[in-house]
């Protein structure tokens, strides 16, 4: 080793490697505890895909979107508990439907999926 390692490695105490230690440690499990919020939000959806054909005039509708405060599905609010995940039935036109899910953090990260789904029923809706 060379001379000016050596008198850096003799000048070091033990406190300073334990603070540096210390602190290496904390940034990395900050870093860690906090890459989801980082990273922002990612809907994840059950019950529809993108494409598909429903018999039924409506859908079960199930996801999660991590960390989420705020989801909406077609515009409509959908509850959503700490774990992010919802759950809606929602009712189908026959033809054509545009499926647009929405979610939000408290720290304004936003993630949007649109799937186009068919229904082959009649809805009926009865007075």
């Amino acid at each position: 080793m060379s001379k000016n390692i050596k008198k850096i490695l003799k000048d070091l105490s033990i406190g300073s490697v334990f603070g540096i230690l210390f602190v290496f440690i904390m940034i990395v499990f900050i870093m860690q505890n906090t890459y989801s919020i980082r990273t922002g939000i990612k809907i994840k959806v059950d019950g529809i895909e993108n494409g598909e054909s429903f018999n039924s005039p409506s859908v079960k509708i199930t996801g999660n979107a991590k960390h989420a405060t705020k989801v909406t599905v077609s515009g409509k609010i959908v509850p959503v508990d700490t774990q992010g995940n919802f759950e809606t039935t929602m009712l189908l036109m026959q033809g054509t439907n545009v499926v647009k899910f929405e979610a939000e953090d408290n720290f304004n990260n936003k993630d949007e999926l649109t799937y186009v789904v068919y229904s082959r029923d009649k809805v009926e809706i009865s007075s």
